[in-house]
């Protein structure tokens, strides 16, 4: 059985998150997790098959994130057709730097899952810890 757990940035408590999906996750459901922060996925990651979010988006934009080299312009005033410098809200370069934070803060067997998925491959069944591999 599939289920999306939505809105759980909006729950403002990483506690509060891994309440609702530690009570889920027994039932054996694999679930999406929608709009989850990186904090919560600390927590909870190994619970989700998945997960979204937009914090990176937001965080740029709130933050006025601005990587070193990005010569972002806003969209055209209407009135004078005038563009200036923007943060990184939709900047690829800064949406893989927050991927690379997100997957940090996974635990890594959680971290492959993901990975594999992204890959454009369906999920499949975790594999062993990756701690218990030889390097």
């Amino acid at each position: 059985m599939r289920v999306g757990v939505g809105s759980l940035c909006r729950r403002g408590s990483q506690r509060e998150v891994a309440r609702v999906l530690g009570t889920l996750a027994p039932l054996g459901m694999r679930m999406h997790g929608f709009g989850v922060s990186i904090n919560a996925l600390r927590l909870v990651g190994p619970l989700l098959a998945i997960s979204d979010s937009q914090a990176w988006s937001a965080t740029a934009r709130r933050e006025r994130i601005r990587l070193p080299g990005c010569t972002h312009l806003s969209r055209p005033d209407p009135l004078t057709g005038c563009r200036v410098p923007t943060d990184c809200r939709n900047c690829f370069r800064y949406a893989l730097a927050y991927r690379e934070e997100l997957m940090d803060a996974l635990p890594r067997r959680t971290a492959l899952r993901h990975a594999v998925h992204t890959a454009g491959r369906p999920a499949v069944s975790p594999a062993p810890d990756v701690a218990e591999r030889p390097a």
